[in-house]
């Protein structure tokens, strides 16, 4: 996530979102420390709704893709 933020930053981006469905995994944790690494490195403010919690179903999955 840190190469993302980076990225997405870099374009110009300043609020970015997260969808997780677990936020009590290590790769989850880690993802989010990236981002928040990043967007310090940059100067950009990170705001508490940039993680949601992404529904668990499919049709959900199919509306973002």
């Amino acid at each position: 996530m840190r190469d993302a933020a980076r990225h997405l930053i870099a374009l110009g981006h300043r609020r970015l979102l997260y969808l997780v469905r677990d936020v009590r995994l290590a790769t989850t944790k880690r993802r989010i420390a990236g981002y928040r690494d990043a967007a310090r490195a940059a100067r950009v403010a990170v705001h508490a709704e940039v993680v949601q919690r992404a529904p668990d179903d499919a049709a959900f999955e199919q509306q973002i893709v």
